[in-house]
């Protein structure tokens, strides 16, 4: 990524550069906004009260009542702790954020309480958690035996458990069913919008324009930010704006007002900003979990 200089930056809430400020603020309206679950990951315990530590926190489970559980395993369990996310313009997402809180009259409390968020996301010491328990939503139900494409279902917990193959974490969303033979079904947070969906946003769903492929959320329980490729142009949507990328470079053409109004700069006429326009109330509904431009692998569709 590139390096922009905007350390002698006039205010950039007038600039339309996708410089490491608008970014520092897209990672801090990112951090701030989503819901999180503290966590005991990496902490050790013993098979038997006072004797040797034999075992590590290697799990969560959040369950209906606002409880949570930890799954313990062998201490010898590889837990992967490297950072959730990308850097850009030679810097990590502290370097940017640090960088951007530095120009805001965010108190020094403030300041530290979005920083150590960050630490804590990146340690696993919090979770990201975009769907509640009592959540109401429609599923694919499959015992095994039956298979009924749409069930009405409610959230009963969220279970992350380790990968023991990469050592990530999976995210695992348990759901309470009535009137079928197996009360409980689980789908992985990634099968969202194809395996479950929100009861509340499931008509969207069902309109032809909009394409369900667009939100992606990944076992870190981050939406991939958005990019609709049209040829050699790109328009990239996070939670803060929207990007247009051509040869000339990355501008902001688009930003996410008050009331989740986006506006737009209405002069660019493309078929991929079309596409945005089909999907911008589908969109609007998750965009407070999709990750910053530039600091997180996107979700590219063709258009």
């Amino acid at each position: 990524m590139g390096t922009l200089n905007c350390d002698n930056c006039g205010g950039f809430s007038k600039c339309t550069n996708a410089c490491y400020m608008h970014l520092g603020k897209a990672l801090v309206d990112f951090i701030t906004g989503i819901d999180v679950v503290e966590t005991r990951i990496g902490e050790f315990s013993s098979t038997k009260m006072g004797g040797k530590l034999d075992l590590i926190v290697s799990g969560h489970q959040l369950y209906n009542d606002g409880e949570s559980g930890w799954i313990l395993t062998d201490i010898s369990t590889t837990i992967d702790s490297s950072d959730k996310f990308k850097s850009a313009y030679e810097m990590n997402v502290f370097q940017i954020a640090t960088k951007y809180l530095e120009r805001t009259e965010k108190t020094p409390e403030e300041k530290d309480e979005i920083l150590n968020k960050i630490r804590q996301i990146n340690k696993n010491k919090l979770f990201i958690v975009p769907f509640k328990p009592n959540t109401m939503c429609i599923i694919e139900y499959n015992d095994g035996h039956t298979v009924v494409n749409r069930v009405d279902a409610q959230i009963h917990s969220i279970r992350w458990s380790n990968n023991k193959e990469n050592h990530k974490f999976d995210i695992t969303v348990l759901f309470e069913v009535e009137n079928m033979p197996s009360k409980i079904q689980k789908h992985n947070i990634s099968t969202y919008l194809d395996k479950f969906s929100l009861a509340q946003i499931d008509m969207q769903t069902r309109t032809p324009k909009i394409n369900t492929k667009i939100i992606s959320i990944d076992n870190n329980g981050i939406i991939k930010p958005i990019i609709f490729k049209q040829d050699n142009i790109q328009i990239a949507v996070d939670g803060s704006y929207v990007y247009q990328i051509n040869s000339q470079g990355i501008s902001i053409i688009g930003v996410w007002g008050t009331g989740d109004k986006l506006y737009m700069n209405n002069s660019i006429k493309l078929k991929a900003i079309e596409k945005l326009k089909d999907n911008e109330t589908f969109i609007k509904c998750h965009r407070k979990y999709i990750a910053p431009y530039m600091l997180y692998e996107p979700n590219v569709i063709e258009v």
